[in-house]
């Protein structure tokens, strides 16, 4: 019987060696190596007939040979999931969001002054389903967008403050 810890590392050597495997054959097919040179690849450079008989080091040497004969691999999940969220907008526009939406709420100028009625102009105004999904684009788009009618309404301090106005 294994331990855990045996099972764990078991677990990420099978990880390690079908991510590689994927690796190799994706990179096969972008380089648009045919079947039969593939092979002759395998064997001139590691004796073998398939990538499923090399070691995880040799793998990461065939993807190696693959990027320096011009293959490059495509981000994985966890780095666009990274670009993803720096796209998003930051705390402090949603802080600034949320409080023109209060001040449009406490000078009674909004039908629902309350986060769904937030929700919804979001929705209405950027075709996004949260408020937290916002891009910094278009957090920008609705800030401005409030501060105009927050404006319009006679209610926006921030525009005052700016102006030197207390």
């Amino acid at each position: 019987m294994i331990g855990l810890r045996e099972a764990e590392t078991m677990e990420t050597g099978e990880t390690t060696r079908k991510s590689l495997l994927a690796k190799v054959h994706i990179a096969k097919k972008e380089l648009g190596l045919t079947d039969l040179v593939y092979r002759q690849y395998l064997w001139r450079w590691f004796a073998v007939r398939s990538a499923g008989d090399l070691t995880d080091a040799q793998r990461e040497r065939l993807v190696d040979i693959y990027k320096l004969n011009g293959w490059k691999p495509k981000p994985g999940r966890e780095a666009r999931e990274l670009k993803r969220s720096q796209d998003r907008a930051s705390y402090a526009q949603l802080g600034m969001i949320r409080g023109l939406w209060r001040e449009l709420g406490r000078a009674g100028k909004l039908h629902n002054p309350t986060d769904d009625g937030l929700s919804r102009f979001i929705k209405k105004t950027t075709h996004v389903d949260r408020l937290e999904w916002l891009t910094i684009h278009q957090a920008g788009g609705v800030i401005e967008a409030l501060k105009a009618w927050a404006e319009r309404a006679g209610t926006d301090s921030h525009t005052s403050q700016k102006k030197g106005v207390l």
